[in-house]
């Protein structure tokens, strides 16, 4: 009797532990055989904290033939370890958007990562953001204004100038006090 046909199996995942790890690689490897014989169109997942490209296929792949064997029947493998400071609580597949989607197959096919989508990825894109540079900054302590006839004069007083006050308070100029200010400055 064939246990997998009369079973409503999607496919397998692999996780928990490290999949990957040599000597479990050597466990897994007659499971995924004989569900890939008994069930050719379903897809076998694996989750491994190892990065793909350069623990994968740069050095398991090359150096272990059982790895080279297992690959064969692995459909996608989500990599990267688990970082939560990238933690998404409604991910697709993953626990952290550092993780990768790969299509193993296509992958060993071209002999280069083939990245795949999650479908989730415009909610949780990490783009570059914004930065905005602020800077506190006092506006003039004074600000001195007389018109005459059709045009204004100001003059800003800050610590740094040396003008008289005096000066222009004979001249009946309107004197302000002004609060300090912050403002931004540039954003890249």
């Amino acid at each position: 009797m064939n246990l997998l046909k009369n079973s409503y199996v999607n496919g397998l995942s692999l996780l928990g532990g490290e999949p990957l790890e040599p000597a479990n690689q050597e466990g897994l490897l007659p499971l995924v055989k004989r569900v890939k014989e008994e069930l050719p169109e379903k897809d076998i997942w694996c989750w491994t904290g190892y990065h793909f490209e350069t623990d994968i296929l740069n050095k398991m792949y090359k150096e272990n033939k059982v790895t080279k064997e297992l690959l064969n029947y692995i459909d996608i493998i989500v990599d990267g370890q688990f970082e939560i400071e990238n933690k998404v609580e409604d991910l697709a597949f993953r626990g952290s958007t550092n993780q990768c989607k790969i299509d193993v197959q296509e992958s060993l096919k071209k002999d280069k990562i083939v990245k795949l989508e999650f479908g989730d990825e415009a909610r949780y894109e990490t783009q570059k953001p914004k930065v905005m540079y602020f800077e506190s900054f006092k506006k003039p302590e004074k600000v001195l204004t007389k018109t005459l006839e059709n045009s204004t004069i100001t003059v800003n007083f800050n610590p740094m100038n040396t003008v008289e006050e005096n000066v222009f308070e004979q001249s009946q100029i309107e004197i302000k006090e002004e609060k300090e200010t912050i403002a931004a400055k540039g954003i890249d």
